[in-house]
Formats: structure tokens, C-alpha cells, sequence
């Protein structure tokens, strides 16, 4: 149950819009088993929503990363990503999960000092 709201609420962050112009987006990735949240810092992408998640993917797969779930949203505004962000953070918090705050360096992902 509380994977499919920690989902739900994810997925209600944000409006996706259709256009495939450059926008702010983060990505998140949970792992209900480790109670673990991964979250990306925010990064400007043009790609499709499906092709980021799918990159994000093989990006946790490359670093052995576990996770159940994963979503690329893309808020209208980069106020509206740098508040959803904020929000998956907090939420992930008072639900219980670590929160692990991720970084793209290159083709890879690293731990964000933050």
C-alpha cells in the first residue's frame, strides 16, 4: 500500500507537458524493500519522459543501484522542479526512507555531497 501512494504522490507533483522542448526535470527512484529513495539534482533535458526514465535506469543499473520504481517528472517551471523536488525530499523523509541525493557526471551517476 504505501508503495502505491509514495508513487501516486510522485506522480501528482507535477503536470507533464507534452511538448518535448528543454526543460528542468529531476528523476526519483525507490526501493520499498531498502527504504531508500534516490533523487537526481535537477538537470535541463529535451529528451521524452519514457527515454529518461529509461536512462535513469540503465544509469542505477551501471552503479549496481537497487530500486522497485522509477519517474522522470518535468514540472512546467523551475520553480516548479526545484518545489517538487523539495517535496519528494520531504515526504521520503517522514515516510521512513533514506533519502540519497544523486548527481550526472558524464555518463555516470555519483553521490551528491548534499
Amino acid at each position: 500500500m504505501m508503495r502505491k501512494f509514495a508513487v501516486a504522490v510522485i506522480l501528482s507533483l507535477a503536470a507533464l507537458p507534452t511538448s518535448h522542448a528543454a526543460q528542468d526535470r529531476f528523476c526519483v527512484a525507490f526501493s520499498f524493500a531498502r527504504r531508500v529513495t534516490y533523487l537526481t539534482e535537477p538537470f535541463t533535458s529535451s529528451a521524452p519522459q519514457a527515454d529518461a526514465e529509461a536512462y535513469f535506469r540503465n544509469q542505477l543499473d551501471s552503479a549496481q543501484l537497487r530500486y522497485d520504481a522509477v519517474q522522470c517528472p518535468a514540472p512546467e517551471s523551475n520553480a516548479g522542479t526545484q518545489a517538487s523536488l523539495a517535496t519528494a525530499r520531504s515526504f521520503n523523509a517522514k515516510m521512513g526512507f533514506k533519502v540519497l541525493t544523486l548527481r550526472f557526471s558524464g555518463n555516470q551517476l555519483v553521490l551528491s555531497s548534499r
